[in-house]
């Protein structure tokens, strides 16, 4: 069963005492040119690909601004935050205490990374000695620009802080991948923390697993924390967005397996959760670490799919972590060899009813939710007045926007780092 912490967060219930001989891994792949089909049974419901096609007749510069408009938490990119990614990883780090048992021997994996909001949330994080909050609300008057936004302040640094960062992202330039607009590291996150791989093919390539192997080579010991944040436009093709990201999935899992250190985290983010596939990839999860939960960012747009599973506690025993690499590589292999569009697979052959009812029910929550706002997004879209006085809706709710990012600071501790 699972449980729900609040609005956002699901933790899925694990099995104490796990008896692992009772569980085996029997792969099966199909290999079709249409997309493996969403279900109902795993909590899909029609009027989601109802919405996203309406989507299609909606001038895209209008759609982009009514989405920004009716998120209060798209919070804007300003000075010394690079990106909105890092909003999503500081708020997850801090919802779930990821940090908690941290320290200054252990390696943390950034996978998928580039340009590093993940990495400048945990350079931040790291390297930033904690103050007394009580004591600074007292002290230190906080000072907010005109668009509502803490002004950069000085960092504090920790005393003999040689915390390592590993990295690994698409190497924009080979050839093959110049026409994909790929991002660059930005400078301000590199430093002498971190350490950029391209992996052993030197692509980055993470569906090579060969280039996930290279890293457990050079960094020698196991990650505390593990993060995957990989994602790719699949163009017009959005209601396949779940089905054309199995691999890539597939292949973050087998790093969180491969490199993650015992009692340690994983942060993966996927799409819709929607189709068997997908469900066999969580519950394999679960069948790997103490705590999984699944968790929607504030900082997250309501109006798409995406989520993060927190996984919390890697407990997977040396003898069955092998049985599952193993499997999980021949999968791999097996796709990359695979000339069809369309992949799916089933990891084993029956699932727990009480986690498929887990999963059905919070797939229909946040599916639910989901459609509310494309509802509404697609409301205002097209609606003629909206539009023609979008100017003066905006400003009028900037001051809203700025009393929530300062809760949202404040609950998140952000105000005593930058």
């Amino acid at each position: 069963m699972y449980l729900i912490i609040n609005k956002m967060i699901y933790k899925l219930f694990s099995e104490e005492n796990m008896d692992y001989s009772d569980i085996k891994l029997n792969v099966n792949i199909n290999k079709f040119n249409e997309p493996e089909l969403p279900q109902e049974k795993y909590g899909y419901d029609f009027k989601l690909n109802d919405y996203r096609n309406k989507i299609d007749n909606i001038n895209s510069d209008n759609w982009k601004k009514v989405r920004w408009y009716i998120n209060e938490y798209d919070f804007q990119v300003k000075d010394p935050i690079i990106n909105r990614a890092f909003y999503k990883y500081w708020e997850i780090i801090n919802e779930f205490e990821i940090y908690e048992e941290y320290t200054e021997k252990d390696v943390i994996l950034h996978c998928a990374e580039a340009p590093g909001g993940f990495i400048q949330g945990t350079n931040i994080y790291l390297q930033i000695e904690y103050l007394n909050i009580n004591k600074d609300k007292q002290i230190k008057k906080i000072e907010i620009d005109n668009s509502g936004f803490i002004m950069v302040k000085s960092k504090k640094k920790l005393n003999n802080n040689n915390y390592k960062i590993y990295t690994i992202s698409l190497n924009k330039e080979l050839p093959q991948y110049r026409n994909y607009n790929l991002p660059s590291y930005n400078k301000n996150i590199i430093n002498k923390h971190l350490c950029i791989t391209y992996g052993k093919d030197k692509t980055g390539d993470m569906n090579n697993l060969d280039n996930i192997e290279y890293i457990n080579n050079i960094s020698k010991v196991p990650f505390y924390l593990i993060t995957a944040d990989g994602g790719f436009d699949e163009g017009t093709d959005f209601n396949n967005k779940e089905q054309l990201h199995y691999n890539l999935i597939l292949s973050e899992i087998y790093a969180g397996i491969y490199l993650q250190k015992q009692n340690g985290h994983f942060i993966l983010k996927v799409f819709d959760t929607l189709t068997e596939t997908s469900v066999h990839l969580i519950y394999l999860l679960t069948l790997c670490y103490k705590e999984v939960y699944i968790y929607k960012p504030k900082t997250s747009r309501p109006t798409n799919s995406e989520k993060y599973v927190i996984c919390k506690y890697f407990n997977l025993p040396d003898k069955y972590k092998q049985e599952f690499i193993n499997n999980l590589k021949l999968l791999s292999n097996n796709i990359r060899t695979s000339r069809n569009k369309f992949i799916s697979f089933t990891l084993f052959d029956k699932l727990p009813s009480e986690f498929l009812l887990s999963i059905k029910e919070i797939n229909n929550s946040l599916l639910n939710k989901q459609c509310l706002y494309l509802e509404k997004a697609i409301y205002l879209c097209n609606n003629e007045e909206f539009i023609n006085e979008y100017d003066k809706k905006l400003e009028a709710s900037l001051e809203n926007r700025k009393k929530v990012f300062k809760e949202w600071e404040t609950m998140y501790n952000l105000n005593s780092y930058v």
